[in-house]
């Protein structure tokens, strides 16, 4: 028989145990769902008023952080020696850049480690 013909015959069965579970997990998304709340709630508490008014402007507003420093009178320096920071864009550009910045770790371990030494032993 087609359902073309007997529309009463195409109706879909509907599991008790699916929708039970379906019921379950829709009631476990909700009480995950509220926890989240909970601890969103609990790290806004913890942020400074002026913190909190910030995340709340690019959160809820949609501002970028320099629109947010713009509208606040701040002064945030975005460029170096004239044009915009940017990453690495060529092979060389980036071997340089990983060759500075791994000197520079070690150069900074070796100085934090000569300090820590030097105040342990005195």
């Amino acid at each position: 028989m087609s359902p073309q013909f007997h529309k009463e015959l195409a109706i879909m069965f509907d599991d008790p145990f699916e929708r039970a579970e379906e019921e379950r997990l829709e009631l476990e998304r909700e009480e995950l769902r509220q926890c989240e709340i909970r601890k969103a709630r609990i790290a806004l508490s913890m942020l400074q008023p002026l913190q909190r008014e910030r995340l709340m402007k690019n959160v809820c507003c949609g501002m970028s952080s320099r629109a947010i420093a713009r509208q606040e009178g701040v002064f945030i320096v975005f460029f170096v020696v004239g044009k915009e920071k940017t990453m690495p864009k060529t092979r060389g550009e980036s071997i340089i850049f990983t060759a500075i910045t791994a000197w520079m770790m070690v150069y900074i371990m070796t100085l934090y480690n000569t300090v820590l030494a030097y105040f342990v032993s005195v």
